[in-house]
């Protein structure tokens, strides 16, 4: 193992930065750059009939809850 994660959440980010798609879910949701997405937005949109958005709503709870 030459190389070390630090976590399958640091990795993930990784991928949206790559990816570009980093922020998206906050455009999505027509919240300001530098704001938090407001927690009764998260989960209206992690009940979306939108897959995508629904995964990324999703991912963003899972976030909010590891970094307290």
């Amino acid at each position: 193992m030459a190389e070390e994660s630090k976590g399958w959440m640091s990795d993930e980010a990784a991928r949206e930065r790559k990816a570009g798609t980093m922020g998206s879910l906050r455009k999505a949701l027509h919240v300001k750059a530098g704001e938090k997405i407001p927690a009764k937005k998260l989960t209206k949109a992690a009940h979306s009939q939108n897959s995508k958005m629904r995964r990324k709503a999703n991912m963003a709870k899972m976030f909010k809850r590891s970094s307290k």
